[in-house]
């Protein structure tokens, strides 16, 4: 995947506001990956612009932008074309990630070797959050209670 570049964040902040996220995860999918629900609201100060949201999914089930629901196989090179943007946009992805055993994902997990119990982790820092759920800003990180 292509990364963000300067000039595409120089331009996505100047179209975007990301007013709130919810991220709602099933962590009971197994071992290997799980289940994500993004759900971003942000306000366009062009509206009929186009931008994109970044996210790097195992499988990318449903994505709806203002209630219209989008071609899911629109995905290329993890980035999926928004269009045709309101002044007050909402945007709802539902996704399978895959869990990181590196630490290096936004969500890893570990197998403790004395109880073989499994641990999660997760940190709000990483500088790749689109392993994990969708992103429409660089800045625009969920933040943690």
């Amino acid at each position: 995947m292509a990364s963000l570049t300067r000039d595409e964040a120089i331009t996505r902040a100047g179209l975007l506001e990301v007013t709130s996220m919810e991220v709602a995860l099933d962590l009971t999918t197994g071992a290997e990956q799980f289940g994500s629900v993004t759900t971003i609201r942000f306000g366009c100060r062009e509206p009929g612009s186009a931008t994109f949201v970044e996210l790097n999914p195992v499988s990318l089930a449903a994505i709806r932008l203002n209630g219209r629901d989008l071609d899911p196989g629109q995905l290329d090179d993890r980035r999926f074309p928004l269009t045709d943007l309101a002044a007050d946009n909402v945007l709802v992805v539902e996704a399978t990630m895959a869990l990181s055993r590196d630490g290096q994902g936004f969500i890893a997990v570990s197998i403790r070797p004395t109880s073989g119990r499994m641990s999660t982790g997760i940190s709000s820092s990483t500088p790749r959050p689109r392993s994990s759920l969708a992103s429409t800003s660089p800045t625009s990180r969920p933040r943690m209670p």
